[in-house]
């Protein structure tokens, strides 16, 4: 159970980490727009639905 939940933990901080580079590149290129209320609401909804599985 512990090796499955540090797995899951490494996906997560991967993805999270991703997002933030790729909104941060996004606020850079000037499209803060859509595109980057789009990449932080999918940022925050991954973020939510990670702490909800890691409960479980």
């Amino acid at each position: 159970m512990e090796k499955c939940f540090k797995k899951k933990l490494v996906f997560f901080l991967v993805i999270q980490f991703g997002l933030g580079l790729l909104t941060i590149a996004l606020h850079r290129l000037g499209y803060l727009s859509i595109f980057g209320v789009l990449a932080m609401g999918l940022h925050l909804t991954l973020y939510l639905v990670g702490l909800r599985r890691m409960e479980e």
